[in-house]
């Protein structure tokens, strides 16, 4: 793609498939709205949009494509809906800074799903090694178990 200045994306409302490399680096996008109809990334093509910082898809989305974040180095939070089935590979590679991926993202994954992930692809980061044990046994706090917790650190 040819979009180096392009600062910000609006999708509107009734577009499902982003395709192959459609804003492949564009390095001056930091804001991006996907509306509402979402369902599918494609390969590449959010690839090297490095000043990229936090992303929410929206609740229709189930498949991301094979390195469609991949050098999205300022990309820190992640917010995956519960309807995404498919992450494609080296999907978020080179992006150090990636911090946070939605709280609940993997609590409802088909438990075989932890058997599928390649430990290597997430070696030495106890981040994702934490929500790759959570598949198979999810820890869910309540908001009682959390407001319990609060009281008891007055």
């Amino acid at each position: 793609a040819e979009c180096t200045e392009l600062p910000s994306i609006v999708l509107p409302d009734g577009v499902e498939t982003i395709g192959r490399g459609a804003f492949e680096g564009c390095v001056k996008l930091t804001s991006v709205d996907l509306g509402e109809s979402l369902v599918s990334i494609g390969e590449f093509a959010f690839k090297g949009c490095s000043a990229l910082g936090a992303l929410k898809l929206p609740a229709t989305t189930t498949s991301i494509g094979d390195a469609a974040f991949w050098g999205c180095s300022s990309l820190t939070t992640l917010d995956l809906p519960d309807a995404v089935t498919t992450v494609g590979t080296l999907c978020f590679s080179l992006n150090k800074n990636l911090t946070e991926i939605g709280r609940f993202a993997f609590v409802t994954a088909n438990s075989t799903l932890k058997d599928k992930i390649d430990p290597a692809s997430y070696e030495g980061n106890e981040y994702v090694a934490q929500y790759v044990a959570d598949i198979a046994e999810p820890t869910v706090e309540t908001d009682t178990e959390a407001e319990t917790e609060a009281e008891a650190e007055e």
